[in-house]
């Protein structure tokens, strides 16, 4: 009977297996064919896969942020004349320390895309230099090199040279195989990296003072807004809804949450923009109509 049943419960585990390797190879599948239509359209639509597996899920939710990097560096393709910017065009931005604002502009084709990628440069700061950090303290120099690759792209088409020169230093370390090399140099350039926090502090965000009052009607609607459009993954509907929010002045108990939210919404990290909507939701539900 022992053996027998010893039996039994081998084929059952051989086949729970064999479906969760099945449903990996589905969901990597679909990951390469969805990664593939994104690079070739010019689209918007996140990258989404039928498997629950939390660690599928996560390359998704990585490969998404990366397409929206990848997006938000591509820059316009002007012609003749227009290829160009002129001085005076960007003669009301001001001064950014570390920034070429006209070298900006002329990578990504004017001033209102520079202020577009220089505002969300600044918003993933905290949380690519974490990122970077964490890999590092575990060893994992293939990320890291991953991570600065791209922040090296980001820095030079924003007008950051020497910060994208750092970054390419570090890239090459990280072909190169050479981790110790990229840990000896890392915290320099990542403590250059976190000090753009505060030269483009003005373009992050604005003034909580400045901001005009809401219902709270108002505001969860606004929440709802961005919970549906993470779930039918609409990216133009979660940026539409985050510039809606943002024009608000939030309760104060509201405003950690709305910066995690800010960080989230920037990195497109799907299930954490949900939690924290709900947890905005949650509080601004509970406070009384002029509690803020």
């Amino acid at each position: 009977m022992l053996p027998w049943i010893l039996c039994v419960v081998l084929s059952t585990a051989a086949a729970l297996l064999a479906v969760k390797v099945y449903l990996l190879r589905k969901s990597m599948d679909e990951i390469r064919r969805e990664f593939a239509e994104r690079l070739s359209a010019d689209t918007n639509t996140l990258i989404s896969i039928s498997s629950g597996d939390a660690h599928a899920k996560r390359l998704a939710s990585e490969i998404n942020a990366q397409l929206r990097l990848l997006r938000e560096q591509r820059p316009a393709q002007p012609s003749g004349a227009s290829a160009v910017m002129s001085e005076e065009q960007g003669a009301d931005l001001p001064v950014i320390e570390g920034i070429d604002v006209q070298a900006g502009m002329n990578y990504l084709g004017g001033k209102k895309h520079l202020i577009t990628a220089l505002k969300n440069f600044y918003m993933l700061i905290d949380n690519h230099a974490h990122r970077i950090e964490s890999f590092l303290k575990e060893g994992m120099l293939r990320e890291a090199t991953t991570e600065v690759h791209a922040l090296k792209s980001a820095a030079l088409l924003i007008g950051a040279g020497e910060l994208s020169m750092r970054f390419r230093r570090l890239e090459r370390y990280g072909l190169e195989e050479n981790l110790e090399a990229f840990k000896r140099e890392a915290p320099a350039v990542i403590e250059l990296y976190r000090s753009y926090k505060i030269f483009l502090k003005p373009l992050g965000d604005k003034a909580e003072g400045e901001k005009k009052p809401a219902a709270k009607k108002d505001l969860i609607s606004i929440l709802d807004t961005i919970k549906s459009a993470v779930d039918h993954f609409d990216i133009d509907g979660v940026d539409y809804a985050m510039k809606q929010l943002d024009e608000y002045r939030l309760p104060d108990e509201c405003r950690p949450h709305m910066d995690a939210l800010r960080l989230c919404a920037a990195d497109v990290a799907v299930e954490e923009v949900l939690a924290m909507a709900e947890i905005i939701k949650g509080i601004i539900t509970l406070l009384r109509e002029d509690a803020n």
